[in-house]
């Protein structure tokens, strides 16, 4: 039996990190909502995805919950048939919740709160998701997340997944249940225009190399490197590639550094593939507090901009937007993993060393997911729990069906176990069956540790070729 999951009523749902105790004291509800307390909860779990609002129910029922009016008629003017909005505020005056334009005016002294002004932001872009979405519901948490030919419906019951329709209600839980942990995607109203600016620029043996940054939101630029081989007749594939954990960052898959068999980003742009080659949150020379941009995880921060260098890639002249794909070793394979669940865009997928199933990962134990780099709320919310999670591995694989995966599995990986690895596949086939594709997902187990040797890496090129390569000749250099 399925069930929605939802962290314990009595926890705190930090607000910029202030246990500021607020007591709501109304709320609006227009027609077609669900009961109070159910959207309630549901609008609290939502926006707590970017810092929406602290509550704290302590020994007592929660009340109703103020609705400031600037927010109501921000609401209002996204969509004007009913909606339910709030925001918080403590009778102390600690917490409380105010806008860009109070400070502007000076209708009241800030300094009287702890919340800073980032709130604004956060609360409008919560807000934003909740119109957006019409679907306020919690998470489905599938207790077995290995048996993934089920799927659940609104009252909890069972159904198995017999077609490809089936399959897409699942994936959409699995996407909720990836968000109940790493905090919401950005929506469309995030993006701002790329600016591509290039820093640098060296002409190399077989390639142009660019030191480059592009916008990923308001405020922030991204650091990366952009590799381009010369005599491209026509339009490229593309690979964006993704850095393992390592102080280089994204100079490592370009060439830099003693690892040589993580040189991706270099192998391929001398295969005649454009690669892209980003700065993960606080690796190479990407300085940044995501949380105090509202972000509940560095996981969803890396996703959303590694999603907007899949869109830098497709908006270049010499790249084949239908031929681009992703790879990456270790955090970069995970990560690598996480995107492409997000970006339908991405046609193939390489991921070395990058996962196992939770309950294999460490003995069990997964706190190793939960500092500040990945997501927190591993611990602060589910305890470091395998259980509890609501979402594996396992599940993030077969989300991306039917796309080709190709996973480098060693056999004595001493960070993903290689049976943890086996879990998932196992979980994952079943679902590449239904789409007709199980040679679509490709795994190699070399006699090696957390490495990605040169013969695994040329068995993952050719078959990027066979998948990325196979539609004309442009990209072949001259």
């Amino acid at each position: 039996m399925c069930s929605r999951s939802a962290p314990d009523w009595k926890r705190h749902l930090e607000f910029d990190g202030i246990s500021c105790g607020c007591y709501p004291v109304c709320l609006e509800l227009h027609m077609g909502m669900r009961a109070v307390l159910y959207s309630l909860l549901q609008v609290i779990i939502i926006g707590a995805g970017f810092g929406l609002g602290h509550l704290f129910a302590g020994d007592q029922p929660a009340k109703l919950l103020e609705v400031f009016i600037e927010y109501k008629l921000y609401a209002h003017s996204l969509k004007m048939d009913g909606l339910l909005a709030f925001a918080t505020y403590g009778e102390s005056g600690e917490g409380y919740v105010y806008s860009n334009e109070d400070i502007k005016d000076s209708s009241y002294d800030p300094t009287i709160s702890r919340v800073e002004p980032p709130s604004e932001g956060r609360l409008k872009n919560s807000i934003f998701e909740l119109v957006r979405n019409d679907k306020f519901r919690l998470p489905v948490f599938y207790p077995d997340k290995q048996n993934l030919l089920v799927w659940c419906d609104a009252q909890g019951r069972e159904h198995p997944v017999q077609t490809k329709a089936d399959w897409e209600k699942r994936r959409a839980h699995i996407i909720s249940s990836m968000e109940a942990v790493m905090g919401r995607m950005p929506g469309t109203n995030y993006k701002v225009p790329l600016d591509m600016q290039v820093h640098e620029e060296s002409r190399l043996d077989d390639y142009t190399l660019q030191k480059i940054t592009y916008s990923s939101e308001k405020g922030d630029r991204v650091p990366a490197y952009l590799l381009k081989p010369h005599g491209l007749s026509g339009k490229a594939p593309a690979m964006l590639c993704l850095h393992q954990t390592t102080s280089l960052g994204k100079a490592e898959p370009v060439g830099h550094g003693p690892k040589t068999n993580l040189h991706y980003a270099h192998e391929l742009a001398k295969r005649g593939y454009v690669t892209l080659s980003p700065d993960y949150p606080n690796f190479g020379e990407y300085k940044i507090d995501v949380y105090k941009l509202g972000y509940e995880s560095a996981t969803i921060k890396g996703i959303w901009n590694h999603h907007r260098a899949i869109d830098l890639l497709s908006s270049l002249p010499f790249v084949d937007p239908e031929r681009i794909g992703v790879i990456g070793h270790s955090l970069g394979g995970h990560n690598a993993m996480f995107v492409a669940v997000f970006d339908s865009r991405i046609k193939a997928v390489v991921v070395s060393c990058g996962f196992n199933s939770f309950f294999k990962y460490a003995g069990g134990n997964i706190c190793g997911w939960s500092h500040a780099g990945y997501m927190p709320r591993i611990a602060s919310v589910y305890n470091n729990d395998a259980r509890l999670m609501p979402f594996d591995f396992t599940e993030v694989l077969a989300a991306l069906a039917p796309r080709p995966v190709f996973i480098n599995a060693p056999l004595y990986d001493d960070n993903f176990e290689v049976s943890g690895v086996r879990d998932c596949i196992i979980a994952a086939l079943p679902v590449y069956k239904l789409y007709g594709v199980v040679d679509n997902l490709k795994v190699l187990h070399p006699a090696c540790g957390h490495d990605f040797p040169p013969d695994v890496r040329m068995a993952a090129y050719e078959w990027l070729d066979r998948y990325l390569k196979a539609i004309g000749t442009d990209s072949t250099p001259k």
